[in-house]
């Protein structure tokens, strides 16, 4: 999946900024460490399992008692630190490892579209 398709993805599941609470949040960080553990990042230089993790010390976010206002998730690799991972920008737009090449993206989208399933079902 890419990353255009995981955003419609959201808007298909039904979901808004709003349906998003503090809760969700964090079970969205886990549902993404999961995900990143289990993946073999690739790059010129490294290839290993594992070796991507979510910095918790640098997560941002904000809530309103209407849901969701904003959130940066970051990730530290191999040889780097503080990437975009997964953000929920102030003007609607969902970023997905901007940075990212190849299928580096996947463990945060496969994540996000996990959590948009357990979010949706919650909903209901």
């Amino acid at each position: 999946m890419t990353t255009e398709e995981a955003r419609q993805y959201f808007k298909d599941c039904g979901l808004s900024y709003a349906d998003i609470k503090e809760p969700d949040f964090w079970l969205l960080v886990a549902m993404v460490s999961k995900e990143l553990s289990e993946f073999v990042f690739s790059s010129h230089a490294y290839e290993d399992k594992g070796n991507m993790t979510i910095n918790k010390k640098t997560l941002k976010f904000t809530f309103t008692k209407k849901g969701l206002k904003n959130a940066f998730i970051e990730v530290d690799g191999p040889y780097f630190k503080g990437r975009e991972a997964i953000s929920f920008n102030r003007d609607g737009f969902i970023g997905f490892a901007g940075w990212a090449g190849g299928n580096n993206a996947d463990p945060f989208i496969k994540g996000f579209v996990k959590w948009c399933d357990m979010i949706k079902e919650g909903l209901k």
